[in-house]
């Protein structure tokens, strides 16, 4: 910026100098004046301050200022010379025959949301120049801008607000939930949201980790999105522990880069529900089962949690016997009726004598979206009975 500066109120003093005295010869006293203390980045908004010198006008003075810099340039409240308002320099001239100049501060309107912030100025000393000891406020002052970018408002809430261990289109797939962090305003910039995780699930154990160990728990809306999705990815553990919950409660902005909506807890606190599914486990209750005379083996499923429903559960039958050849068919699924957590399944020969000794059945539990089975422990999930083809002891 030109380091002259013509004010309104300039006086075209040359047409009315003082006669000359022996006081002329002292060096002239510089004062300063704030014309407007608080500016608007809008319009943009124009505030100012204003130099005066006494004594004589018939040479220019340079007048040198000390602007404060944001220390870091990361700090809030210190507005930034040539970035938050049109640069200055630091060395004023006052042209001769003046004994006024007006240095206007111009905000610069960006898009960044800052808060307030201060121009901080003073006169620096000079051998050419006397300052007011007296008086701070005439050798160092204070101009405010005032962005006219509102905060934009944070919410969120719970786009798919259940997830399961096991789900999905395929067995085995995992069904996720999902919080979508919503912002109002302008978009050119990205925008960090802090949260904090609560819930009866636990982080990392029960779902997969949102936040890497360690990191500060925030996400970023991109620049140019109005919104961002946290997706609640479940860890199938194998154990029925029952539903649990994530919660995520939006927290306040550490550097007023955004607002929340506290009057209405919605806005603010969202949660989801992990859904558990119940663990189905087979067990031998009868290893063994005659052809003459009819007697039967039998396996038992088991489930956990709620019985308030039915359960079919999806098996494969194997072995060297031959369902209907030498055991009565199972039927295509097998269903734990509401109120039980347990099903008896009989393995009942069919007493043809078709020769080739003992028969083994062997019945293996199939994975499904609607439980569990411990692939951990296979002696739970695949086991055998065996049909003798006469009593035992004979």
């Amino acid at each position: 910026m030109n380091p002259s500066y013509r004010s309104l109120h300039d006086e075209p003093a040359l047409d009315h100098l003082e006669p000359r005295t022996l006081l002329d010869t002292t060096l002239p006293l510089v004062t300063m004046q704030i014309i407007d203390s608080e500016v608007a980045e809008e319009g943009p908004d124009t505030g100012a301050i204003r130099l005066h010198r006494t004594g004589v006008l018939d040479e220019p003075l340079f007048v040198y200022f000390d602007i404060q810099q944001p220390n870091p340039p990361t700090q809030r409240g210190i507005a930034t010379n040539g970035i938050d308002y049109i640069g200055l320099s630091n060395i004023v001239r006052i042209p001769a025959g003046k004994r006024t100049v007006t240095i206007p501060i111009i905000p610069i309107d960006d898009l960044e949301v800052e808060g307030p912030e201060e121009v901080r100025f003073s006169i620096m000393p000079s051998e050419t120049y006397r300052l007011d000891e007296t008086n701070p406020l005439r050798r160092a002052g204070v101009i405010v801008i005032r962005e006219d970018d509102a905060l934009p408002l944070v919410t969120i809430r719970a786009a798919d607000a259940s997830a399961a261990e096991i789900g999905g289109a395929s067995a085995g797939a995992v069904d996720t939930a999902r919080f979508i962090i919503t912002r109002t305003g302008d978009r050119a910039l990205p925008l960090s949201v802090n949260f904090r995780i609560r819930g009866s699930a636990t982080h990392g154990v029960d779902y997969e980790r949102i936040i890497p160990q360690g990191q500060p728990t925030k996400v970023t809306i991109p620049a140019g999105r109005k919104q961002v999705a946290i997706t609640i990815r479940p860890i199938n553990d194998n154990l029925f522990e029952g539903d649990e919950t994530v919660r995520i409660i939006l927290q306040p902005s550490t550097g007023q880069t955004y607002a929340l909506n506290a009057d209405n807890p919605a806005d603010v606190s969202a949660f989801i529900t992990l859904l558990d599914k119940p663990l189905v486990s087979l067990i031998v209750t009868d290893p063994f089962g005659t052809q003459f005379p009819q007697d039967t083996a039998s396996f038992t499923l088991l489930r956990t949690g709620p019985i308030d429903r039915p359960l079919q559960v999806l098996y494969t039958l194997g072995g060297t016997g031959i369902a209907g050849q030498d055991y009565r068919r199972l039927p295509q699924a097998l269903t734990i009726p509401a109120g039980q957590a347990t099903l008896l399944v009989p393995i009942r020969g069919l007493g043809n004598d078709q020769g080739g000794g003992s028969k083994v059945v062997r019945l293996t539990l199939r994975a499904n979206n609607a439980y569990n089975i411990n692939a951990a422990q296979p002696i739970l999930v695949s086991n055998f009975v065996t049909l003798l083809d006469e009593p035992i002891g004979q």
